[in-house]
């Protein structure tokens, strides 16, 4: 068989499969029916074709924009995954499913003012709905309504006793009002009805790190990584806790760990800049500081490359750095500390 007989075999069997797998589908629930088993198996691009399909065969099916949605939003498609969910909530006014998914999408584009509002309508339509009580809490976390996030997972503990992410949530903001003994609390009362919870450990070992209770700190982000050995974020947190005991070795380690499983984790470079800089290993202090600066430049940092180039007596790359740091953000001591540095 000649090659481009080969070709148009191929693309004519490829051409027949879709047209099974989709076209065929001849009713709304067919689609829908083959577009959840794809959705099942994460073949997300075929679910859409499924569902597409089941909007051309029932254009008002609030159904099918919902669950189209939901497979954009695995997709990481969040803004067309929005607009699904707009068109489901205009054909099904009521449906609280579709204003909770699109709450989260809201969420994970940073749009917390919008996901809160979707999540307080998804209440509104299902009170008893703890997932998005609790989702709702940290959205207002994240736009720092601390108070209203702590009524949001009492709220979803007064519904459910055994919900393990309400009292950890809870927890979490009680170390940021620096309620430290309720944080504990929380996070025990978390880990005791859920003792896989790993962020539980980890809130409740950074808020003993706050109380300077560095043994019980260690010892529950090692519970963390003991659960997850992947985790970068425990081994960042465990080396602060060592580097506020001044053991830099091993916080230069755990720092370390949290770069090699997170290659862009601006503040873990600034951190092991820090403890570099605390062993006078200034030469990789720089490196860090250079790094953590390409990721996220800001002020703090350039003023720490800036003091880890004085040291050196790189006199001119010192005062190139405060100046740069001065003008992201001017005021504080920056101002003397450059004008000490062109005295010398």
């Amino acid at each position: 068989m000649k090659p481009y007989f080969v070709l148009i075999f191929f693309i004519a069997a490829a051409s027949l499969i879709l047209q099974t797998s989709c076209t065929s589908l001849n009713t709304e629930a067919e689609c829908l029916k083959s577009g959840k088993e794809h959705y099942e198996k994460e073949q997300y691009d075929k679910a859409i074709r499924d569902y597409t399909r089941a909007i051309e065969l029932k254009p008002d099916s609030a159904e099918a924009y919902k669950e189209r949605g939901n497979a954009y939003s695995e997709l990481k498609q969040n803004d067309k995954a929005i607009q699904d969910y707009t068109t489901a909530i205009k054909l099904k006014p009521d449906y609280a499913k579709a204003f909770y998914n699109r709450a989260l999408s809201y969420f994970e584009l940073v749009q917390y003012d919008k996901a809160i509002q979707d999540f307080t309508k998804a209440i509104e339509l299902k009170p008893d709905d703890v997932e998005a009580i609790y989702l709702r809490s940290r959205a207002y976390y994240k736009v720092q309504l601390y108070e209203k996030a702590i009524q949001d997972c009492s709220k979803a503990i007064g519904l459910d006793r055994n919900f393990a992410k309400a009292y950890y949530a809870r927890g979490f903001v009680y170390d940021k009002l620096k309620q430290y003994d309720k944080a504990i609390s929380d996070c025990s009362m978390a880990i005791i009805l859920k003792p896989d919870i790993i962020v539980a450990y980890l809130v409740r070992g950074n808020t003993y790190a706050h109380l300077k209770q560095y043994n019980n700190a260690v010892q529950d982000c090692s519970k963390a990584i003991e659960l997850d050995r992947n985790f970068a974020e425990a081994y960042y947190i465990r080396g602060l806790i060592y580097s506020e005991q001044a053991q830099y070795d091993k916080a230069v380690r755990d720092y370390s760990k949290a770069i090699e499983l997170n290659a862009d984790y601006a503040v873990a470079y600034r951190e092991r800049g820090l403890a570099y800089q605390n062993q006078k290993q200034y030469d990789k202090a720089i490196q860090d500081y250079s790094k953590a600066i390409e990721l996220k430049p800001d002020e703090e940092k350039y003023s720490l490359r800036g003091g880890a180039y004085f040291y050196m007596e790189q006199y001119d790359k010192s005062i190139q750095d405060y100046s740069k740091s001065i003008e992201l953000k001017p005021g504080g001591k920056k101002y003397f500390i450059r004008g000490a540095i062109t005295l010398i």
